[in-house]
């Protein structure tokens, strides 16, 4: 017994570090205001709610200078025009299309064909307003091995090889991503939404045991997803094994019932997460839901950010340049071979991102803005595939 309350007490803790460190740290979601104005819109039409009213009166504007109105009914030159707009305005693409940023490529290029290599990876240093076509950054080293450990736990050549190998092999974040697309959202996500998740929550009338056992059914059909959760928590519990989890949690209903909960919130962060990136998408991106739906993988979210890891790695002195190399020309061609363009890759790593940190952030979006409509991307240099 004692065993099992300390489990249970770790489980509560880790889950209450990871909700607030999640708050802390999660940058503000461009597409929150769209969905939220949207919300509104239809509330004023229908006249119910005053003080949506008052905010839906504002034609407000994101960080960045964007219209949060959701422009579903635009056509492709009105979207396209909104971007040339924003170009000018958002301090991410500003930054990627600098004198000093392209001093600084000019001064570290690549050949071309290492170059096609890379830009594969083009999605998280964009976000970050570093060049996607070099290896060197513009931040300083002691900001690059903040970032690895604060964000990949890479400390040392022996954790970056770990990482790299966990991306390029394992796929761990595409197995979940996956998993959760295919189940919940290809399925039907707010339907499952509400008997999985707000059933929990108290969003749903039936009793408590039936709701219990729409999730056990479901994580029944759906084991990798949830073991993997289980697994993930544990790692961040010190001292807690899996096995021991797992031998309790099979005989334990208060345990169950616990572990049901949590992983019912996890999965509706991951849904909310995917329902405003596919709104973002469909309004700004010239994406159809049609497309989005297609998607056969979202192995994106790992291959993508091979070239990151090993480029940073390198910056921090953890590994030589050549033997990054490796692991970012064979991302490559994973990619090449996953994917039929650009534009179904992207989608692809957006929607993997979404359904495997259950969150958005608007420096991604600036950075797909970039890469998809600005002339200067590489994304508009180089053609997809044609990699050996």
């Amino acid at each position: 017994m004692k065993k099992l309350t300390a489990i249970l007490t770790v489980i509560i803790m880790v889950t209450i570090f990871s909700q607030c460190k999640a708050v802390e740290e999660i940058p503000p979601d461009t597409t929150t205001d769209i969905t939220t104005n949207q919300k509104e819109e239809d509330n004023t039409n229908q006249n119910t709610n005053q003080d949506t009213n008052q905010n839906t009166n504002q034609d407000s504007q994101n960080d960045h200078g964007i219209s949060n109105t959701y422009r579903r009914n635009a056509t492709d030159e009105e979207l396209l025009a909104i971007w040339e707009s924003f170009f000018e305005v958002s301090p991410i693409i500003q930054a990627l299309t600098s004198e000093q940023l392209q001093d600084f490529e000019a001064a570290n290029a690549l050949s071309s064909e290492r170059e096609h290599y890379l830009v594969y990876g083009a999605f998280y240093p964009a976000g970050r307003a570093e060049s996607p076509r070099i290896i060197p950054l513009m931040v300083s080293d002691e900001i690059v091995v903040r970032i690895l450990e604060e964000e990949w736990n890479i400390n040392d050549r022996e954790s970056a090889l770990n990482h790299l190998y966990l991306l390029s092999e394992e796929l761990g974040q595409t197995k979940v991503a996956d998993d959760v697309f295919n189940t919940l959202v290809k399925v039907g996500s707010l339907s499952h939404r509400n008997a999985i998740g707000y059933g929990l929550l108290g969003g749903v009338e039936a009793g408590l045991e039936d709701q219990f056992a729409i999730l056990e059914k479901w994580i029944e059909e759906n084991r990798l997803t949830f073991l993997t959760w289980v697994m993930q928590i544990l790692e961040e519990a010190e001292g807690t094994a899996y096995e021991d989890f797992y031998a309790a949690f099979e005989y334990d209903d208060l345990l169950k019932h616990f572990t049901y909960q949590l992983f019912a919130e996890r999965i509706n962060r991951f849904l909310d997460a995917y329902i405003e990136v596919s709104e973002f998408l469909t309004a700004y991106f010239m994406y159809t839901e049609a497309e989005i739906l297609g998607l056969q993988t979202l192995a994106a979210v790992d291959y993508g950010r091979v070239a990151a890891a090993a480029r940073y790695s390198v910056v921090a002195g953890y590994l030589e340049e050549e033997e990054a190399w490796e692991y970012i020309e064979e991302a490559a061609r994973h990619i090449a071979e996953t994917y039929k363009d650009w534009r179904e890759y992207t989608v692809a790593y957006v929607v993997g991102r979404a359904l495997s940190y259950g969150e958005t952030s608007h420096e991604i979006f600036d950075a797909l803005g970039y890469l998809l409509f600005h002339p200067d991307s590489p994304f508009q240099e180089f053609d997809f595939g044609g990699i050996e």
